[in-house]
This record gives C-alpha cells, structure tokens and sequence, in this order.
C-alpha cells in the first residue's frame, strides 16, 4: 500500500509492503524518487483523470506495470482517493496481488493498461512503455491503430454526444490480432487533447466465445448471435443473409452426412471470409447470417455482390462428388429499421 501525489510526481507514503514493492529501504528514499523523470505526458494525464474520477467517490481496478529501478512488475491495483493535508487530491494504491515473476515483454505489453494521448490532428503526442511494446512503435496517428479513417470518425463523432466513449474491437498488435477494450476522452473543452486508456481482453473474449458456439459449425448459437449483434450494432452496420436455393433438393442429392460435412466446410469459409468484428449464425436448411459491423462497412470487400462469392475458397476444397449449394446474398441497413434487429430479420426473410 502506498499514497501516490500526482501532482507533485512522489509517493508521499508506503507501508511495509509497499517499499518491498519498490524495492526501497526506507520511506525517505522512496520519497525522494521523482517518477517526472521517466513518466510520459499521457501516464500523467492518466493518473490525473484518476482524480478526477475519485472526486466523484470512484475506485478503479487497473493491472498497472510498475517499474522500480528499471524493473517491471506486473501488479493488480485498486486506486481510490485521498485528500492531503493541505487539501489536494492524492491516490491511495493497494495492490493485492502480484505476479511473483517478471512478466516476458509480450505478455506484459498485451495484459497491461496501455494509455496514449492524441493531439488536435489525432497525432501521438505521448504514450506509456506498454503502448509502445504492443505496437511496435508504429503508431504516429489515430488513424494507425483503428486501421480505418471511418473508425476514427466514428469515435470523434461519438465524443461530440459522450463524454467517454467506450467499445472493444480488434487490433493489430506485435502478437498478433486481439481483442481490446477502448475507452477515449477529451481532457479539455478545446477538444485538443484525446486521451485513451486501452486493456487487452483477447482471453476473455475467446472464452466467450467459445461457450456460445454451435456444435455443427462452431459459429454462434441463434441466441447469442441476437444478442451479441444487438450490443454491437452501430449506424452503418448491414445485416447480411446467405440463403441456401433448393436445399431440400440438394441435401437429398448429397445425402445427411454429405451435406453436414459441407455446411461445416462453408461455415469456416465464411468465419475466414468475414472481419473479427462481425457475429455470425447459421440458421439451419443451409442459411447463415451476419451483421458486417463499423470496421469493414466502407471496404468493398463486403459489398453484396463480392459477399456472395464467399463460398469459393469452401467449394474448391469440396472436391467431387460434393458439390457447393446455390447461395443468394441479401443485405438490409440495420439503420433503416431503428436497429431493431429482430424486425429487419423478419423482413429480409420474408423477401
């Protein structure tokens, strides 16, 4: 347990266990570190949110990267405030667990709070160490970790509305693509300063997943494919039918266990075909169903015509005697039915 004061770069107190933590003998020496030294303008914008947060009576859980002397330390904290004796906000850190080894620098980069600041011109203006790692140092702008300048509009657009806009989607990292959770905010009325804190939640979201997978195809289940989309759908988002012509008169030209086979076949072309970011189900009688989500909605890609052609990789692995059903591709804008997914599936069902 220590008291961090932000304002003045020290750590103003520390029990027993804190200086074991930082690795210092006595509470004068840890006392005399000054953490400007090697702290980014975003950290300290960071933890300055953090007081602002614990004015409004706010604790927050964070895994934090500490590095005494120069060593990380992966550590669990749980921050809350505390006012100091001339009255100025300070954090109250508790860390109730740490790892017991020091973390490789892929897993540290990939589990650790990573935080960025943005200038006017969404520029990278300052960035913590694990930002950094995780991204190999390749981010100069917004546009560099959305991928999209549409996504970069979309948040931009969101923050005119919100003060803290929120959302998890896939990122390009040093490890590979991965699941991340989002959290973006202007620290000034100006709008010239765009703070994000980012979390990697790839394990969590695999694990989800996996428990709402169908047994046949290992897409979602129909229920949590609804629910799931509901929670992800934004104003450009498309829902997409693939309906099987014929199915009866095909499966009965296959026969049972041929035809499982392929819808198995065409369920992994199309996981491989579409975005992370977009849920899938498949229906039964040979019909799957998407919703193309904000990432890819301006990538041509996805467009109805080109959707239809997802099949192909799965056909050619077929072989004789299977062959591939006849697909029709639909698409509906979710926006046009007030996002209530449910009715505009009814509809392009009944087309």
């Amino acid at each position: 347990m220590w008291i961090y004061d932000t304002l003045n770069y020290r750590i103003a107190w520390a029990n027993e266990a804190g200086l074991q933590l930082w690795d210092s003998p006595h509470l004068q020496e840890l006392s005399s570190r000054d953490f400007r030294l090697d702290m980014s303008r975003a950290v300290y914008l960071t933890l300055c949110q953090y007081l602002e947060e614990f004015r409004q009576g706010e604790r927050l859980l964070k895994w934090w990267t500490l590095t005494p002397h120069g060593q990380p330390k992966r550590v669990l904290c749980q921050f809350s405030g505390i006012v100091m004796e001339d009255g100025h906000m300070a954090m109250l850190c508790e860390a109730p667990y740490q790892e017991l080894a020091s973390p490789a620098p892929a897993r540290s980069a990939s589990q650790s709070t990573m935080v960025a600041l943005f200038g006017p011109q969404q520029q990278l203006i300052s960035s913590n160490p694990i930002f950094n790692q995780t991204f190999r140092y390749q981010i100069s702008q917004l546009r560099d970790l959305l991928e999209e300048d549409a996504e970069c509009r979309f948040v931009l657009n969101q923050l005119q509305n919100h003060p803290v806009q929120i959302n998890e989607r896939v990122l390009s990292t040093s490890i590979g693509k991965r699941w991340h959770r989002l959290e973006f905010r202007y620290l000034d009325n100006h709008r010239s300063q765009l703070l994000l804190q980012a979390e990697d939640i790839h394990e969590q979201k695999v694990q989800e997943a996996l428990a709402h997978r169908d047994s046949l195809t290992g897409l979602l289940s129909q229920p949590d494919f609804f629910a799931i989309s509901t929670r992800q759908i934004a104003s450009h988002a498309q829902l997409t039918l693939w309906r099987c012509q014929n199915w009866s008169a095909w499966q009965q030209s296959v026969g049972l266990s041929r035809s499982l086979r392929t819808i198995k076949l065409l369920a992994d072309s199309l996981q491989q075909y579409l975005p992370a970011l977009s849920p899938c189900t498949y229906l039964g009688k040979g019909d799957f169903l998407a919703v193309i989500t904000p990432s890819t909605y301006t990538d041509r890609r996805y467009d109805t015509q080109l959707l239809a052609q997802a099949w192909i990789p799965a056909r050619d692995n077929l072989g004789s005697p299977l062959r591939c059903p006849d697909y029709q591709c639909q698409q509906i804008p979710l926006a046009e039915h007030q996002f209530d997914l449910a009715r505009a599936f009814d509809l392009l069902h009944q087309n």
